[in-house]
């Protein structure tokens, strides 16, 4: 038996001995792959979103390239695209209609202000209802930022927009969307940035108020020290170790304006004001209860939207509301010449409303 295995042993030896050695060699491309150092690509679509882009490829060219697809810049590269998307454009629909990549979708949305005019935000309810994951089109989305822009005083400007993305230009956009998400229900992230250490939340052009915000991101420059949101404008639902986060960026080197701290929160009453804005109601009407009266649409899951989020942040709101007030889209009409101040004789509008009572026309009733 030894012998037998003696014999064996020796016949490997021999073989291994005697076996030609074969070198593997890997030539290496003729060019090397350039790859931009910049990880940030910007998607824009729609008019105002184009002219946003170019300013932003000329003065934050260091943090941000221009991409024309969200596949071209895909995650093979290691890199993050944004999609900055102009609401208002007809392109918007489209491009989140057609879109097939499997990964998820970062957006950017640019809206009117809240007191723009009620064309400026006509075409605003499908494509918002979109992105606020409503409907029966469910998109795969990661992180859905906001910012209003007008030239008023309820809008921000383009150098706020731009102090934004200089902000964003260092954030894990996966890890921003998963901290905005405390509930399984998505919300829109509504930026707000501080003023001589207020916050001001953005969308309404206010300081935010105490126990307002259910969860924040902060985007603080490197040049200071850590920032997060601070624990006073934040809901008891989570504690502040789970409901706070952020990270330091970097400024560019390009700009030429003061760095800003900025803060992606959820709150769920800014929210549903911009849901019922795109579905038709407007600052005349602020004070009074409606419900939604109406065909189904987007307008309607905007409606319904907004009537979610008001009963999480605040379960008495749908006490207060009754159930014979309604609002009507035909009233839309009546925008330009109401004034939110001006105090017109009831007398008058329910003599207007008795008068429609009879014919097939949709029906608002005033308190």
């Amino acid at each position: 038996m030894e012998a037998d295995v003696r014999e064996a042993l020796e016949t490997s030896v021999e073989f291994l001995q005697s076996a030609k050695v074969v070198e593997l060699k890997v030539e290496a491309p003729r060019t090397a792959l350039q790859l931009s150092p910049r990880k940030m690509r910007l998607l824009p679509i729609g008019r105002s979103s184009l002219s946003l882009a170019a300013l932003v490829e000329e003065r934050l060219g260091d943090l941000w390239a221009l991409t024309s697809s969200v596949k071209d810049s895909g995650v093979s590269v290691g890199g993050q695209t944004l999609v900055l998307l102009d609401l208002s454009d007809p392109d918007a629909v489209a491009f989140l209609r057609r879109r097939q990549e499997p990964q998820a979708l970062h957006v950017l949305a640019l809206l009117p202000s809240l007191a723009a005019s009620r064309d400026a935000w006509q075409p605003i309810a499908e494509p918002l209802a979109l992105l606020a994951g409503i409907g029966e089109e469910v998109l795969e989305l990661g992180l859905v930022a906001v910012l209003t822009l007008g030239t008023d005083d309820a809008g921000l400007d383009v150098a706020d927009a731009l102090s934004f993305l200089e902000a964003l230009a260092s954030a894990d956009l996966a890890a921003a969307a998963f901290q905005l998400q405390p509930r399984p229900q998505a919300h829109l992230a509504l930026p707000a940035f501080e003023a001589d250490a207020t916050p001001i939340l953005c969308a309404e052009s206010a300081a935010l108020g105490e126990a307002e915000v259910l969860a924040s991101f902060t985007l603080w420059p490197c040049t200071g020290g850590r920032r997060l949101l601070t624990e006073t404008v934040m809901q008891h639902d989570l504690p502040p170790s789970m409901s706070r986060a952020g990270v330091a960026y970097m400024p560019s080197e390009r700009s030429t304006s003061r760095p800003r701290v900025w803060h992606l929160t959820v709150h769920a009453t800014a929210e549903a004001r911009l849901c019922r804005r795109a579905a038709g109601d407007f600052g005349g009407r602020a004070r009074g209860a409606f419900a939604w009266r109406g065909g189904p649409g987007p307008k309607a899951d905007l409606w319904a939207h907004a009537a979610a989020l008001l009963g999480q942040h605040d379960s008495s709101q749908r006490e207060e509301e009754s159930e014979e007030s309604c609002y009507s889209e035909e009233y839309e009409q009546e925008e330009d010449q109401e004034s939110e101040g001006s105090m017109e004789s009831e007398q008058d509008d329910v003599s207007a409303a008795s008068a429609l009572s009879g014919s097939q026309k949709k029906r608002r009733f005033l308190e």
